[in-house]
């Protein structure tokens, strides 16, 4: 007899059960942005939720039999022990009312919508909020998510009047997934540095043009020339760094709202959210901290998993002349090489990471408009979009420093 499955909506960590978390804690393999606790960190700091337009819907499909463990089975015998199906995919959605904190520009489509008097809003979104990232969004059972998950997920999204279904930044795995399930695949561009097994900063170097080595250089150099005032600390649990305290995310925190006033960009992220990771998640942080005569002035904090940096957040309290690229660049490549890892994200913009030995990458999205002409016009969109940012790639690789 074939399997039978329920599935689960659920808008709060709360509702999950103990078992069903630490199941969660295991696919996500040592990505923070998958990790249940990145999605507590947000909640408990209201970084999602109703009042911001983010609206957690976590999507899961449990088996029809009760997975009972030794712990579960001497409840029962107690006779305090309740039956829990067990959990074997998760999709993590969130209703929208709006498009900030996505960083896939979809603004021009809710202005058609709207020209038309077409509600584009509310929208069901599958994104890690307010991160430009491509962790996974697919966790568990790929092939029940293919096969009962998806269709659930568009009916759900249909009969509660959402405009749409969208997931951001995903993976190949996944774009495989949604393409079978007729979602429109959009291309988007960002700058990537690949690790190509570089034993040190110098290593790297010497895969770029001899005017761009010169010019990090000097770069460097530059602040070196103030090194009795200037200092660079690594802070976070490997012993070989120094210590990450709570007064280090604090000040982290003060030099992210500057960036943000200075930008007059919106703060999606709050003080608590970060105390939440250092408190939860610290050996997923690493923070750079520069301090002028034994005085903290900027910072810049790099998350990663078991083959990714991810680097997005700094701010300085006092400008200097090439600290943005040590702090948010050059030592995100340092770090990327000690650890090995594979790749180093720096976050959604920036052409001038090319001419430091960055790659023009195309990140995916995919989307699913229920409105028939509307999805038409947008395929045509993206058709041509895509024919664009193909060309300029090979474009922007023609204007690269690496040799």
């Amino acid at each position: 007899m074939s399997p039978t499955y329920k599935i689960k909506i659920r808008d709060k960590l709360s509702d999950f059960s103990n078992e069903e978390i630490e199941q969660w804690s295991s696919w996500a393999d040592q990505n923070p942005f998958s990790n249940p606790l990145f999605f507590k960190a947000l909640e408990d700091s209201d970084c999602i939720g109703e009042k911001i337009g983010w609206n957690p819907l976590y999507f899961s499909i449990h088996s029809d039999h009760q997975k009972i463990t030794h712990r579960e089975n001497e409840k029962r015998k107690e006779g305090n022990g309740e039956e829990e199906e067990e959990i074997l995919a998760l999709v993590i959605g969130f209703v929208k009312t709006h498009s900030y904190g996505e960083y896939i520009f979809d603004w021009q489509w809710a202005q058609a919508y709207d020209n038309y008097q077409i509600p584009y809003y509310p929208k069901l979104t599958f994104a890690i909020p307010h991160s430009p990232v491509s962790a996974p969004k697919f966790l568990g059972d790929q092939k029940l998510i293919d096969q009962i998950l998806i269709s659930h997920i568009l009916s759900f999204a249909q009969k509660n009047h959402l405009s749409g279904t969208h997931f951001l930044f995903t993976q190949e795995n996944e774009n495989q997934i949604l393409e079978k399930h007729q979602f429109l695949i959009r291309d988007s561009l960002q700058y990537h540095f690949k690790n190509l097994n570089f034993e040190n900063f110098n290593d790297y170097l010497s895969q770029l043009k001899k005017n761009r080595r010169k010019n990090i250089k000097k770069e460097r150099a530059s602040l070196h020339t103030l090194r009795d005032d200037l200092k660079i600390k690594r802070h976070s649990l490997l012993p070989s760094d120094q210590p990450l305290k709570e007064e280090h995310i604090r000040f982290f925190y003060r030099c992210y709202q500057d960036t943000i006033a200075k930008k007059g960009s919106m703060a999606y992220l709050n003080l608590d959210f970060f105390l939440h990771l250092f408190k939860n998640l610290p050996e997923t942080l690493t923070l750079i901290i520069a301090e002028k005569e034994d005085t903290p002035i900027a910072s810049s904090l790099f998350l990663h998993s078991q083959d990714t940096l991810y680097g997005r957040y700094w701010g300085c309290l006092e400008d200097i002349s090439f600290l943005h690229f040590e702090l948010c660049i050059y030592q995100g490549i340092e770090l990327t090489i000690e650890k090995k890892l594979k790749t180093f994200e720096a976050g959604a913009q920036g052409e001038h990471k090319l001419i430091r030995g960055f790659r023009p990458t195309l990140t995916k999205s995919a989307h699913y408009l229920f409105h028939p002409q509307f999805s038409k016009a947008i395929e045509n969109f993206l058709n041509e979009e895509k024919e664009y940012l193909s060309q300029t790639i090979e474009d922007l690789k023609k204007l690269s420093s690496i040799k």
